[in-house]
């Protein structure tokens, strides 16, 4: 994938650790009663389903407008420079952020309606359950309590993953509006030394 050639934050991964630390260590006290995970798990899908849903209105309309007040010869400007020896130009390192952030949160919202439908109390992922406990000599509270753990960790670690990444996604905004600017800059005063140089021959 493409994102992986470009340096993360290490702020938004240490923020994501955190989150998934603190969900780890609330499944673990609450091991003996999955069913109290399960309602937070369930509580934070619906929540995040609604998050998810408005925050995708947001994102396309700001790159729309960054898309829209751009010129299309600052973007071959940025696609004929290399970042940082990675063989990818600051054109696709720029839209990277942007497309990262969509893909994340369309991913969100299907998982969150995937979950809604299948995830509800007596529903398919019950009886999955309620399945493996007679192939597996195992209690089917410890299965309940495992399964509801990894789903509310995982699911929470996301949630503030994409808090952060949309605090990426409004600094890669503002980055590429003020390089967009000063390629703009650079080039009106190349043209009037341009200009100026002529001038000036005999």
């Amino acid at each position: 994938m493409l994102s992986f050639k470009f340096p993360g934050s290490r702020f938004n991964r240490g923020v994501t650790a955190m989150a998934m630390l603190v969900a780890a260590l609330f499944c673990w006290h609450s091991w003996d009663n999955p069913g109290a995970i399960f309602a937070h798990f369930r509580k934070a899908v619906a929540d995040g389903l609604t998050f998810a849903t408005s925050i995708l209105g947001f994102l396309v309309a700001g790159f729309t407008v960054f898309a829209t007040i751009t010129k299309i010869e600052i973007f071959v400007s940025m696609a004929r420079i290399e970042y940082e020896n990675t063989r990818e130009s600051y054109l696709k390192y720029n839209l990277n952020a942007f497309v990262l952030a969509f893909v994340h949160y369309i991913a969100l919202v299907f998982f969150c309606i995937v979950a809604q439908l299948f995830g509800q109390t007596n529903g398919v992922l019950a009886l999955v359950l309620h399945k493996l406990t007679s192939i597996y000599p195992t209690s089917e509270q410890t299965i309940r309590a495992a399964t509801a753990s990894a789903l509310f960790t995982f699911f929470a670690a996301w949630m503030v993953y994409l808090l952060v990444l949309l605090k990426s996604f409004i600094y890669n905004t503002y980055q590429v509006l003020t390089t967009a600017v000063r390629l703009e800059l650079q080039q009106g005063q190349d043209a009037e030394q341009s200009a100026k140089g002529s001038s000036e021959q005999p």
